[in-house]
């Protein structure tokens, strides 16, 4: 059972380190092609995780832990505690700055088009997305290298 668990821990891992990966560049590409580009991409790209992540997050955490449980790791490792705080701050910040945006992007879209206003608050976000990938990059390498072990 551990292994089917571990395949399914890193395969909704693979999804959310992907899904961030694929939106990142969706974006990026879409900056290059002007405002009304960027602004549909981003926002879709928003919605889209708004639908994803809230159920690959949480499963992410359970299989981990039933991993630390039934692996005998030690809860107190040094790249468990850093994973679970990188988690953590993910969680934090897709229900509380993602979510909410995502909402209100599309409905933006919608009504104003690509405003400047709009493109502005997008920007910050796309950055807040950069910062998570970085996060979700350091969270894979602890799993990775396990320091502290």
């Amino acid at each position: 059972m551990y292994d089917v668990v571990r395949f399914l821990h890193v395969l909704l891992g693979a999804i959310w380190m992907g899904g961030a990966m694929y939106g990142e560049a969706l974006v990026s590409v879409a900056r290059k092609e002007g405002k009304e580009a960027y602004a549909r991409a981003n926002v879709r790209v928003q919605v889209t995780s708004g639908r994803i992540y809230p159920v690959i997050v949480p499963l992410v955490a359970v299989t981990a832990i039933y991993l630390i449980i039934d692996g005998g790791w030690d809860w107190g490792a040094l790249w468990i505690s850093i994973s679970f705080l990188i988690w953590i701050i993910g969680l934090v910040v897709g229900i509380a700055y993602f979510a909410p945006k995502a909402k209100s992007y599309e409905a933006r879209l919608g009504d104003e088009g690509a405003s400047d206003g709009l493109l502005a608050d997008l920007r910050k976000t796309h950055m807040v997305q950069r910062v998570d990938l970085i996060l979700l990059a350091v969270l894979l390498a602890m799993m990775i290298f396990q320091p502290g072990t």
